[in-house]
Order: C-alpha cells, then structure tokens, then sequence
C-alpha cells in the first residue's frame, strides 16, 4: 500500500484499519477520512476588524512568528496550519492548529489572504543545497 506519512498519522490517531484502505491508490488524508467516515472540521476563525493572517508551521521556529505577530498588532492570528495531524485541535501559545495543509482552500474562501511561515530548514537542507 502506498500511503503519505500524513494519512498514516491521520489514521493511526483515528484508529482506522490500514488493512481496510484501498491498495491501487496513494492514500491521502481525504481518503483516510472517507474511511473514518469523518468530514473535516468547520474552521471558524475569531472575530477581528484586523487582517487575517495564518501561521505555518507550529515548532520552534513559528512561535518566534507568532509572537513577533502579536507584538506588530497589525494582523489577527487565524491559527495555525501543521502537516503533521496529530496537531489538529492542539494549541501552540494559546493559537489553535486548524490543520494541514488541505484546509487552505476553505480559510482563503473565508478571508485569510497572509500566511507567515513558521517552518525553519533544517541544517540537512542547508547542506544538501551547498552540495548541489
């Protein structure tokens, strides 16, 4: 079976069977939430006259952002967005994870128009590019 290391996470934390998922596909976090007979969740955003902007990421590096965010004033934070489901519903400094990347389209359709991105490189990448 060939699966995204999202879906697998998604539907280990849903308790889904892998062995019940289709085997002539890659399976995506959509697929995982047909099975789990799940929709994704309605996103609601906070109340705010200010410009939306979203956070990407939710490690070391985006809390940096969100606090340099917040200390602007300019922008209201929508929340956060993190490939990693296992974050879905948590909070980072007290801004909820919305969810992964899939649900990009819905928060443009509501008004988030900025992202920031939150997402440091690892030294790896540095590396890997300098050898290129």
């Amino acid at each position: 079976m060939r699966i995204t290391k999202p879906a697998r996470a998604l539907a280990e934390s849903l308790g889904v069977d892998l062995e019940q998922l289709p085997t002539d596909r890659l399976v995506t976090e959509e697929i995982v939430r047909q099975f789990a007979g799940t929709t994704p969740q309605v996103i609601s955003l906070p109340e705010s006259d200010k410009a939306y902007i979203l956070i990407y990421g939710g490690g070391g590096h985006a809390k940096a952002i969100m606090d340099m965010v917040k200390q602007i004033g300019e922008y209201t934070i929508a929340g956060i967005v993190d490939d990693d489901p296992l974050l879905i519903g948590k909070k980072v400094l007290g801004i909820p994870v919305l969810g992964t990347r899939a649900i990009l389209p819905e928060l443009g359709r509501q008004g988030v128009k900025l992202a920031a991105n939150g997402v440091r490189r690892h030294f790896g990448y540095w590396r890997a590019r300098r050898d290129i």
